[in-house]
């Protein structure tokens, strides 16, 4: 049934594509949500602590 082997080889084809294309675009949209809280965390105010020996 060669012809079965071929429909099956072409849906596993379309769905690792699909997919690929599916996690690329989350990862390309999810980019600019990564940058901003990262530009946010740098911001951070830091001060020094005296220490004092008793």
């Amino acid at each position: 049934m060669p012809q079965l082997d071929f429909v099956w080889w072409i849906i596993n084809f379309l769905l690792v594509w699909v997919t690929l294309f599916a996690v690329l675009a989350t990862l390309l949209n999810n980019k600019s949500n990564v940058n901003v809280s990262q530009q946010l965390s740098t911001n951070v105010n830091k001060s020094s602590t005296d220490w004092q020996w008793l």
